[in-house]
């Protein structure tokens, strides 16, 4: 796609910029929309923020479903995964300590249970169709149970109905007649419910349009990161094994890590271990079962013997040190880290 090793280099560059300041409106969109909705930080992580950064995956899986390479569908998940336990979180608890909640540890089981299952189904070297949307069933299974709709019905009607109420309705002395409510609103004072409701519409209006904004940065970064990645790992002549399970499972996991490093720095450290989580659940049990789906997925011999382990693992280490005690912080994140970094020699050792 680039025609040099110094073009790719700089679009690298460039593609992180965007994907820095996606990972800033999406996490703050979505943390605003969660307290909308009464949503904990730890729920939103788990589910809206957890499956957005989780799109370049999701995206890559398709195409490569399309293309009948499902090397890089196993390389990328699998490393995604691994690289978001190893490189995301660990390098995230270097520098904020997380609490765990007993709720939030129940998640792993879900995660553990996820991975024990793909790698009951890939033992036959296949993922074949009907694998693919037990997988997919699982997932959805998975994520209905987050969201009481029936409870919120009334929430999402206004929430839908919004759009099309302020489509092209709102003048420039309403916005800021609303934006004053907000102000009101903030501040404790008492407005009319009709000016309450137009300022809630408004909010809401706005930080969904931030949101998919986001969402469009995430994605588009993440997909030149990588783009540029591949050519710079064809320009240094590497193996395509290291850019399927490295450098592409890497860049995938980039919208993660620049979330919680942006998340930390609004102070928002709840949503840290839940977008982990939430996004190696996706990743197992909604990207490969749609890949599979449109294609059974073929597991190569050196994915069985050492990219799986490898995955299993990680994961067992993340159980044992959220059961040890209530918070994780820098020892556990060096730990992880160091760990990581031994995947990766052994990754490369392997793979020349």
């Amino acid at each position: 796609m680039f025609p040099s090793l110094w073009i790719s280099l700089i679009a690298l560059i460039i593609s992180l910029a965007v994907l820095v300041k996606g990972a800033d409106l999406f996490l703050g969109a979505a943390s605003k929309i969660a307290k909308h909705f009464g949503i904990s930080e730890f729920i939103i992580g788990l589910t809206v923020v957890s499956v957005g950064t989780s799109l370049p995956e999701l995206a890559t899986a398709i195409t490569a479903s399309f293309a009948k390479t499902p090397e890089i569908i196993m390389g990328n998940i699998i490393g995604s995964n691994i690289a978001n336990i190893g490189l995301v979180l660990g390098i995230t608890l270097i520098f904020v300590t997380v609490l765990i909640k007993k709720h939030e540890f129940d998640r792993i089981y879900i995660m553990l249970l996820s991975i024990l299952l793909f790698a009951l189904f890939a033992s036959d070297l296949q993922i074949s169709r009907f694998e693919a949307a037990i997988l997919l069933a699982s997932f959805l299974l998975y994520f209905g149970g987050f969201f009481k709709v029936r409870e919120k019905i009334k929430h999402y009607k206004q929430y839908f109905s919004s759009a099309l109420e302020l489509r092209g309705l709102l003048s420039l002395k309403k916005l800021r007649e609303i934006r004053a409510a907000r102000k009101k609103m903030h501040a404790g004072e008492r407005i009319s419910k009709k000016l309450a409701r137009e300022a809630y519409l408004y909010e809401m209006v706005r930080e969904s349009a931030v949101l998919v904004a986001g969402i469009v940065l995430i994605i588009v970064g993440s997909k030149f990161t990588i783009d540029s990645a591949v050519d710079l790992a064809f320009f240094l002549n590497a193996p395509q094994v290291i850019v399927a399970a490295l450098l592409i499972a890497v860049g995938t996991s980039l919208p993660e890590l620049f979330v919680n490093l942006t998340g930390i720095k609004k102070g928002y450290t709840k949503m840290v271990l839940g977008t982990i989580l939430g996004s190696n659940i996706f990743n197992i049990l909604a990207i490969i079962g749609i890949a599979g789906i449109i294609s059974p997925i073929a597991i190569t011999k050196s994915t069985l013997t050492f990219l799986i382990p490898a995955m299993l693992i990680f994961s067992f280490i993340l159980f044992f040190i959220l059961r040890r005690g209530h918070k994780i912080g820098r020892m556990e994140g060096i730990s992880l880290t160091v760990l990581y970094v031994l995947f990766l020699l052994g990754l490369l050792s392997s793979s020349f």
